[in-house]
């Protein structure tokens, strides 16, 4: 059959008209030249760290076609048992995995949501087979139901019921993150469960903050009801850092007994806090243009003080022969520091660039299109002694760094933004 169709191929080519013929080989011979290549690279890389997640999730594809897999499974079973009509099979499986796709944007009170919530997050669910695997879906499950409180806040759709089947669910999933990142931490993994627990709670401070600029423009009921998913969201963010403190000093205890001087896991988190840091810059510099005068201020602060930390952590090590366990567990929690600002800036940016255009209206996000060309953030070096903006040296002396999460307002058109960081320096100068 191969042969047959490379020979009708053939025939065809021979038949095709000369001016198309022609045509079709200077096409082919056409190639991208270097700068093209490293152009659309470039364009590729950028998509790419815009768009990167926080944490590791499953595919929306990989969902639908594992829904659709196990779907087609259970009716071909079906059909099988009851001889039903092959087409009458194949008009189901369809009509199951349309609908199963169209249920990822229902609400609440829409007919698919409990097929969003029954069906498609549990095949999700079950196809997690790793512990970070699962804790990372159960972060994002209790992200989408502050998203669907969210769009509901939006939409003056809340009411006492959906709103307490909203934050039921979410604790359910809230107290499953927090149980998930302990068992994490007890099985080797203390590095990746406060990677977890810290973007998870940069995530709640970010929605408890457009949950905020929401309510301030809506009547009382709908305040009521956000007041309560407000004080709701407080809660899980206190006891999420309570959580961090104990996976941090499961840090601190593994270090003293795989390491005699406790710099060797010290000088590692240093590493994942500048890599951190290098994530954050790609996210930065893919969405310049797009956000406001406000969060670019609020990254490079928090930003800055983070680098500030990695100064005067390195400081320390380099002053010290060994350490003793009060000034590793004083070192760890800087550098944990360090990782929440960075973590809140990221979530920030997410906000502004990927958030649905009724969040963005309702939060009057306002993006500062000056800032294409003004605004550079660049890594390229951590070492050296950080200096802040009078040039003193901050590399000796505790750390007092504290992260600023915030949404910017309407910023007029008048405003410029520049904000300029030199790495090499660490010099941070914001001007609005």
């Amino acid at each position: 059959m191969l042969v047959g169709s490379l020979e009708i191929q053939k025939k065809r080519t021979k038949k095709m008209n000369p001016k198309i013929k022609n045509s079709l080989n200077i096409l082919k011979q056409d190639k991208l030249t270097p700068n093209e290549r490293v152009f659309m690279r470039s364009q590729i890389e950028r998509t790419m760290a815009k768009h990167a997640p926080k944490h590791p999730v499953a595919s929306p594809f990989y969902t639908f076609f594992e829904i659709t897999a196990r779907m087609s499974a259970s009716v071909y079973s079906f059909s099988r048992k009851r001889a039903v009509p092959f087409a009458l099979v194949i008009a189901i499986l369809f009509l199951t995995a349309g609908t199963s796709f169209a249920a990822e944007g229902s609400l609440p009170g829409d007919v698919l949501y409990p097929v969003k919530i029954n069906v498609n997050e549990q095949v999700v669910g079950l196809v997690s087979l790793t512990p970070l695997s699962k804790a990372s879906w159960a972060v994002t499950t209790a992200e989408r139901r502050l998203d669907e409180a969210t769009q509901l806040s939006i939409e003056g759709r809340l009411d006492d019921s959906t709103r307490e089947q909203l934050q039921q669910a979410f604790n359910e999933k809230a107290a499953q993150v927090k149980a998930s990142v302990t068992a994490l931490s007890s099985d080797n993994q203390a590095t990746e469960a406060e990677d977890l627990a810290t973007s998870f709670s940069s995530s709640l401070k970010t929605h408890e903050i457009v949950l905020s600029k929401i309510s301030s423009k809506k009547g009382p009921q709908q305040i009521k009801h956000i007041a309560a998913l407000i004080g709701n969201l407080k809660t899980e963010i206190a006891s999420t850092t309570e959580v961090k403190d104990v996976i941090r000093a499961q840090i601190v205890a593994s270090s003293t007994s795989d390491d005699a001087t406790g710099k060797t896991s010290i000088s590692a988190k240093i590493a994942s806090l500048e890599n951190k840091i290098s994530q954050l810059d790609a996210s930065y510099n893919a969405s310049v243009g797009l956000l406001g005068t406000t969060t670019i201020s609020t990254v490079s602060t928090n930003r800055k003080n983070s680098l500030d930390i990695i100064s005067h952590v390195s400081t320390v090590l380099a002053a010290t022969s060994s350490l003793d366990f009060k000034t590793r567990t004083e070192l760890i929690g800087d550098l944990g520091q360090g990782l929440q600002m960075i973590s809140d800036a990221r979530s920030l940016i997410d906000l502004e660039t990927n958030s649905s255009s009724d969040v963005k209206n309702a939060i009057n996000i306002s993006p500062d299109s000056s800032a294409t060309s003004t605004t550079t953030l660049n890594f390229s070096s951590l070492a050296g002694t950080s200096t802040d903006s009078t040039g003193s040296s901050s590399g000796s002396g505790s750390t007092t760094a504290t992260s600023t999460l915030d949404i910017n307002t309407e910023v007029s058109s008048s405003t410029a933004a520049t904000s300029t960081i030199d790495v090499a320096s660490s010099t941070v100068t914001v001007a609005n």
